[in-house]
């Protein structure tokens, strides 16, 4: 079957296999986790990026007293985003272990108009980003990454109040829908490629940066409501 995948870095290479990251390219102090036992073959790029332990500066444009809004929201959705995928990655090794580890996954949609699900993952785009077309196995696991929710939520109230809190229940009883294949009402289908690829299977589309700029800005406009995955 044939699948899409967003490469918003542009690490990859047409015709050109996609490997495990081997441990050792960890950073040093993140390594030597317990976490990664579970993983000696190694682990994908998202494996790598949600383990991390780098964090992004929040912008401080007004002196001492005042954070910049923006900045602090997006720096909090990168540190939510490896929470909800720890936690979902603990839920799949104590109830789901026959299924494939998201920190060893390349994820992928089945086809080109569904990116327009994902429009957070076009907000990194750089002239660089890439789509590549990959032949995969049937029966390769697609599930609603709708259910990645949870973590913590910092938000406002009817009174506009904010918050800071944690519905731990809630973030568990999601990651079990996620694994078991459920659907949602709104389901945000992406499908988890197993890795090594091989160099056969991994064909890049011939996109110009303009065009890039274009699925850009028609997903801004799309309106949906932006999802934070960090693949």
């Amino acid at each position: 079957m044939k699948l899409y995948h967003l490469d918003r870095a542009g690490t990859l290479c047409d015709h050109a296999d996609i490997l495990l990251k081997p441990i050792s390219e960890l950073d040093p102090d993140v390594r030597l986790s317990m976490l990664f036992e579970r993983f000696p073959d190694g682990v994908s790029q998202h494996g790598i990026n949600m383990t991390s332990r780098m964090a992004p500066f929040i912008h401080n444009p007004f002196g001492d007293q005042l954070l910049s809004a923006d900045s602090f929201k997006g720096a909090f959705d990168q540190a939510n985003s490896k929470i909800i995928d720890l936690t979902v990655e603990l839920v799949r090794q104590a109830k789901f272990s026959h299924m494939l580890s998201r920190f060893q996954s390349l994820f992928a949609v089945e086809k080109l108009s569904d990116f327009f699900a994902w429009p957070g993952l076009i907000n990194d785009l750089t002239p660089n980003s890439q789509i590549f077309e990959l032949d995969v196995p049937d029966g390769t696991p697609r599930l609603d990454a709708s259910f990645l929710s949870g973590g913590v939520v910092f938000n406002k109230d009817q009174n506009n109040n904010y918050y800071l809190g944690t519905f731990l229940t809630a973030s568990y009883d999601m990651a079990v829908k996620y694994w078991s294949g459920e659907s949602s009402d709104s389901p945000q289908y992406e499908y988890l490629v197993s890795l090594p690829l091989k160099a056969e299977a991994v064909h890049k589309l011939n996109f110009s940066p303009d065009d890039m700029e274009k699925l850009k800005h028609l997903i801004c406009l799309s309106g949906i409501r932006p999802y934070y995955p960090s693949t």
